[in-house]
């Protein structure tokens, strides 16, 4: 130890001595830590860290082949005891805005009032939306993102209960929702229900259009909701054929949901740019080596003379 010790000072002597190489090394050594770094944030904030939702752990992706209708939803949670809370929701949707300024094509999202209880997230201001919103011929009314609030009527708590034209539909803003509530960073600006953007959704159990999010009800396991929401999509195979046969249901974590197949290409991502950093290190500790290898075979008194 004592002489290799002495030979990684006398390198570091060397490459003292030839400042652009060593300036090359050490560059190369930051670039390849850097990189690891910027990859293990992204792998982070992506896999590890907790959804900003409260109990995350909680919430599930009911996933199906093929997306779900409203009536089939309404099912599930009439038949559900596992799940707390089952919400039904178009994850892309288009509305303009007339009025108060320039008009403007919005990112909307279509959800049903459980929308709001699934998440669990509270409103910035004013309300979110309810069953009486979701009633066929209620008044329209819609729910705001804090980012549209913000850049578009300048983050006014009087914008709830102001009247907007939505696609020429005459539509009140109930409440101002939270970033977070775009769980899925779909950039949604708004949110109205389906009796307001989708009425033809509400009775049609063919119209297999949304996505389907839950929430497990404290201590059931996943595998428990599993087991049966397959028992429920069984049930309801045999009593609607035609629009259900081979429909099985599965709840999976919204976070593996969300991660989907990004998980393995950022694992291989991470342990490739944490190889590059090691083999980096691992040249760099040569380079201060060899030399001193190389003039104790010349000269063995040589890293002596540099104690």
């Amino acid at each position: 130890m004592e002489g290799w010790l002495r030979d990684l000072r006398y390198g570091l002597r060397r490459l003292a001595a030839s400042p652009g190489f060593s300036s090359a090394a050490v560059l190369t050594l930051a670039l390849g830590i850097g990189a690891n770094v910027a990859v293990f944030s992204v792998v982070h904030g992506v896999m590890l860290r907790p959804l900003p939702l409260p109990e995350p752990e909680r919430l599930v992706f009911i996933t199906r082949e093929g997306d779900v209708s409203i009536p089939d939803g309404n099912d599930w949670r009439e038949s559900s005891r596992t799940l707390e809370e089952i919400a039904l929701f178009l994850r892309t949707w288009h509305l303009d805005l007339v009025g108060s300024g320039e008009p403007l094509r919005l990112n909307a999202s279509v959800v049903e009032p459980e929308f709001f209880r699934v998440l669990r997230l509270p409103p910035l201001h004013g309300r979110l939306l309810g069953a009486q919103d979701n009633r066929p011929g209620a008044p329209g009314a819609a729910v705001i993102g804090e980012a549209l609030w913000r850049s578009r009527f300048g983050g006014e708590a009087s914008v709830v209960g102001r009247e907007i034209l939505l696609s020429d539909i005459p539509t009140t803003i109930v409440g101002v929702a939270p970033m977070e509530m775009d769980f899925l960073r779909d950039g949604v600006e708004l949110w109205v229900t389906p009796a307001a953007a989708a009425a033809w959704a509400l009775e049609e159990r063919g119209t297999n259009n949304f996505d389907a999010i839950g929430r497990l009800r404290a201590g059931v396991q996943l595998e428990q909701a599993r087991s049966e929401m397959i028992a429920i999509s069984k049930r309801l195979a045999a009593a609607y054929p035609d629009t259900n046969h081979g429909k099985i249901v599965e709840p999976m974590p919204l976070l593996a949901f969300m991660v989907g197949h990004a998980r393995r290409a950022l694992l291989v991502l991470l342990c490739a740019v944490g190889l590059l950093v090691l083999l980096l290190g691992a040249t760099a500790l040569l380079a201060c080596y060899l030399p001193a290898r190389r003039a104790s075979r010349l000269d063995p008194m040589a890293a002596l003379r540099c104690e």
